[in-house]
């Protein structure tokens, strides 16, 4: 059956090239088709080459695919950083104007202080030598990007007041505050009064990498308040510290430099990340660039003839089933488009401080779920989000754990018409922990939560939950809810967390038990790192996975204000609102997460002990008691254990009733096997039918070869580069050359 070569110019090029023909440099349409058809490949292995289309036309209908969505992602992701880069300019623009009258106002008063001969006047001239300097100056950034912009603007403003050596590193301290507190905390007092070594450690700090440098520079926008001139000092000073921390000295290395920057460019996203670790802080010249890659695509296996329109199309990805396969890596993009920028500061409804949003506050906190929702509804806030906005124009995607759309904090809980646990009884002889709908079906898994009713104690007892980093398949750190349980041997995870972080699930056979031997058959387990926020407490866990630990943790909002100094960091700030637990931190790891230290909360029973996670909240409040109770008693064994009593049974001999098959193989084991120096027994491969019934699949992989041996062969240079790889691989041991006894049939 042939193939129709209905296809364009280009495209039938890339087929006949990768069937191994020569193809004449002008040669139209019909001579392309009629070369094709008459090559041996066509007429002997029509799959191959219906195949081949295919691949073709589907990598260019990806590429195509591609390019429009990420076109359509660019434009509306420029649409919402002009306007937010905009609305950042204004702010600035009225605070330089406030900060200009307060200059002049205090000049002013400075310039009569002096005539009067008033004491103190030396501090004021300070003060507003200071202000005078700090009007001249960009604001401090918040991008480590804009640090060398920073410095370079606040020399100048030095050189125009004629500020003196010894005043520079006190101006720069009050005009950094709190920016580097942490940083100057070990400086000794000698360097304090020293400017450049305090330029320097900041630097150093807010250092930004050479990529992010040359990125930042090409996505530079002149400001609507900025002239032509102070917009090309912003871009030579911003370009001049890319070549120095390029190590860029004389002309011909700038020449290089730039060769090699678009060269880099044009990359794949897989080489070009190859090309980023492998040279470091400095940078390949233009042909050491070259070479590196031409060596990297040819021992993938892959011509440079793939990486058309790479960067423009961004990286390919498989269309699955019509969709988009879901991806994190655009979390590693650099989407600031900002030189300099401050924060805005929201204003809390409430209590009208700029500290802290509405969820945030204390006061909103202490007061009742009816008393929050009248707040929202006072101030014409949206349910959802707490912004100033309607709910049918909320842009966010948060819902409460209930799925309906509002906030959790404001979530009316539902009166309990009969909890199942009621039918426990106290003098019970044994406790036996409830099922859930699933488990009561299948009979094969029982649920990690006891419940029961504790009468006479009207008390609500807090587990100690915290907010923990997790990595995800591609080592991103997320977010997620744990709960500490000495109590438990093994550490949990739920099968939720697992796919949301995308993690490899490995095989296990393992039995968790907990209270009254109810216990149920882990198929699963996951490996990965948990640490705190700073990155300090890091460490790899092997965990189970389970379909669900425990129900909402607590299971209704409390009512709680623990009174503790703002310097005191809670390891979940959400203790009291219900959530559901991803992880659960067994004794494995439990008692290293403990730190000295332990404080009692004034006015009620809640202490807070002190972890690497920061202090973690437990003890029992005096309110509505909840009507289930968490029991953390969990224990794993192997279930190899459990089957040893199959392995036991008596065995019963029955005749065994061979086939013609079983009887050739038998004879096969005693004539080919022996046993090695290892101990192992060593026997050949059993075939039931001829070699020949394999076909000639053989044939299809020498003809690929060929075919990749003929592209190298134009290029002397990058055919003997190749060939050292595969003798260097060879010699590793990494392949293994085949001799034959006969040639293999063509």
């Amino acid at each position: 059956m042939s193939v129709k070569l209905n296809l364009k110019k280009d495209e039938l090029i890339a087929i006949a090239e990768e069937m191994g023909l020569t193809v004449p440099d002008r040669a139209k349409v019909v001579d392309l088709k009629a070369l094709i058809e008459s090559s041996d490949v066509y007429k002997n292995d029509i799959e191959f080459v219906r195949n081949l289309i295919d691949n073709i036309l589907e990598e260019k209908r990806e590429r195509l695919d591609g390019f429009e969505k990420e076109k359509l992602e660019k434009s509306e992701r420029e649409k919402r950083e002009c306007v937010l880069e905009l609305e950042k300019i204004r702010l600035a623009q009225f605070e330089k104007q406030l900060e200009i009258a307060n200059a002049t106002r205090d000049l002013a008063n400075t310039s009569q202080a002096t005539e009067i001969g008033e004491p103190g006047s030396l501090n004021d001239n300070l003060e507003s030598l200071i202000k005078s300097v700090k009007t001249l100056t960009i604001p401090v950034p918040v991008r480590s990007e804009s640090f060398n912009l920073f410095f370079h603007s606040l020399e100048k403003a030095f050189q125009n007041k004629s500020v003196p050596n010894e005043l520079k590193a006190e101006i720069l301290l009050n005009i950094l505050g709190e920016k580097v507190n942490n940083l100057l905390a070990y400086v000794s007092q000698e360097d304090l009064c020293d400017y450049e070594k305090i330029k320097q450690l900041v630097l150093k700090e807010f250092e930004p990498t050479p990529q992010e440098c040359l990125s930042n520079f090409k996505k530079a926008q002149r400001l609507p308040s900025e002239t032509y001139v102070q917009f090309a000092s912003r871009l030579c000073a911003s370009f001049d510290y890319y070549c120095q921390l390029r190590k860029v000295t004389d002309f011909i290395s700038l020449c290089d430099l730039i060769v090699s920057d678009k060269i880099f460019e044009t990359l794949d996203r897989e080489l070009m990340t190859h090309i980023a670790v492998k040279q470091g802080e400095s940078f390949f010249k233009p042909q050491q660039l070259g070479r590196e890659c031409d060596v990297y695509l040819s021992s993938r296996g892959r011509s440079t003839k793939e990486l058309i329109n790479r960067n423009a199309v961004g990286e390919v990805k498989r269309v699955v089933g019509n969709k988009w396969p879901t991806s994190n890596w655009r979390a590693d993009k650099n989407i600031s488009k900002i030189f300099v920028s401050e924060t805005k500061n929201i204003n809390c409804v409430l209590c009208k401080r700029a500290s802290h949003s509405l969820s945030t506050c204390s006061q909103f906190r202490r007061l009742s779920v009816w008393d929050r929702a009248e707040v929202v509804k006072r101030n014409n806030l949206c349910f959802r989000c707490f912004s100033p906005h309607k709910l049918n124009e909320c842009r966010s995607v948060k819902n409460c754990f209930c799925l309906k759309p509002h906030h959790r904090m404001i979530h009316f809980p539902r009166e309990n018409s009969g909890n199942p646990a009621s039918n426990l009884k106290l003098d019970a002889p044994a406790f036996v922990p409830k099922q859930s709908e699933e488990t009561a079906e299948a009979n094969s898994q029982s649920q990690f939560v006891a419940t029961g009713i504790e009468k006479g104690k009207p008390k609500n007892v807090l587990l100690s939950t915290i907010r923990a980093l997790v990595k995800n398949k591609f080592s991103q750190w997320v977010e997620v809810r744990c709960l500490l349980d000495v109590g438990s041997q093994s550490c949990l995870c739920t099968k939720a967390c697992a796919e949301r972080l995308q993690l490899k699930m490995e095989k296990v056979n393992t039995v968790v038990s907990c209270v009254n031997d109810a216990s149920m058959i882990v198929k699963n387990c996951v490996k990965t790192s948990v640490a705190n926020r700073d990155k300090s407490f890091e460490r790899e866990l092997l965990m189970l996975v389970v379909d669900k630990i425990t129900d909402f943790i607590p299971n209704k909002v409390i009512n709680v204000d623990v009174d503790v100094s703002e310097f005191v960091s809670l390891a979940d700030h959400s203790f009291n609102i219900p959530d559901k637990i991803d992880m659960l931190l067994g004794a494995e790891i439990f008692y290293e997460l403990l730190r000295p230290g332990q404080i009692y909360a004034q006015n009620s029973q809640l202490l807070l002990q002190n972890t690497v996670f920061g202090y973690v909240v437990s003890g029992s409040v005096d309110q509505v008691a909840e009507d289930r109770v968490h029991c953390g008693l969990i224990l794993d064994d192997d279930l190899n254990k459990t089957l040893k009593q199959f392995w036991e049974i008596e065995s019963v001999d029955v005749e065994c009733t061979g086939n013609t098959e079983a009887s050739l193989c038998e004879d096969h084991f005693v004539r080919t096997h022996k046993r090695n120096k290892d101990g192992r027994y060593v026997v050949s491969m059993a075939l039931s039918r001829d070699p020949s019934c394999l076909g000639n699949s053989k044939d299809r992989a020498v003809r690929q070869l060929n075919s990749l041996w003929r592209r190298l062969s134009r290029d002397s240079e990058y055919l003997s580069l190749y060939t050292d790889f595969l003798r260097e691989y060879e010699d590793l041991g990494h392949l293994e050359r085949v001799v034959e006894s006969s040639e293999p049939p063509t």
